[in-house]
């Protein structure tokens, strides 16, 4: 049984925010909605996450990882839709 979602960005999404999520290689306000349950994601490329990770432990910090965050190897507004898509599809969400 295939589910229907709404995919959404809190913050809007127009060529321009296309733009700055791929060059940023990270987006924080992926909203997934399914069956009148919301889900919010953090998603971010594998090479930002690892910067990410290795300037906190470098400083002594911890760094939490959780279900809510997508790791993609190239963050686009498409890869994003398909990702998403995905793990729908897999089971992973809703």
């Amino acid at each position: 049984m295939s589910k229907v979602a709404e995919i959404r960005f809190l913050h809007g999404i127009d060529e321009r925010r296309k733009f700055e999520i791929a060059q940023k290689e990270w987006c924080d306000d992926l909203v997934v909605r399914i069956s009148e349950k919301e889900y919010r994601f953090y998603v971010i490329s594998r090479t930002r996450l690892m910067q990410e990770m290795d300037d906190a432990l470098r400083l002594g910090n911890p760094y939490l990882i959780n279900e809510k965050v997508v790791v993609l190897e190239d963050v686009t507004y498409d890869n994003i839709l398909v990702g998403i898509e995905k793990l729908i599809t897999d089971g992973e969400i809703g």
